[in-house]
């Protein structure tokens, strides 16, 4: 049996995972910041900036799991992992 996750909480997800995607697609087009020349100091306040939004936004996600494995009853590791599968591993349907 499917565990029922709230819009809220998969919608909260899809976005932390977007604000991670811009993170790892800045560190993609900047390269190490360690190698040769390293980064302009605009590049890596943009990567901060990206970051830290990103960082931001988990703790929220992570304590909605929280609250919706107490309300469901259910273990927060199956909450999560639901959570995980059906933002990450499933079709578009699938998310809500």
């Amino acid at each position: 049996m499917a565990i029922e996750l709230p819009s809220d909480l998969i919608q909260a997800q899809h976005h932390a995972d977007a604000l991670h995607a811009r993170v790892q697609a800045l560190s993609a087009e900047y390269g190490r910041p360690t190698a040769s020349g390293g980064w302009t100091p605009e590049q890596h306040a943009a990567w901060q900036e990206a970051w830290e939004t990103w960082r931001s936004s988990v703790g929220p996600v992570q304590d909605r799991i929280t609250e919706v494995a107490a309300e469901l009853g259910e273990p927060r590791w199956q909450v999560e992992a639901e959570l995980k599968r059906r933002v990450r591993h499933a079709g578009p349907d699938a998310g809500a």
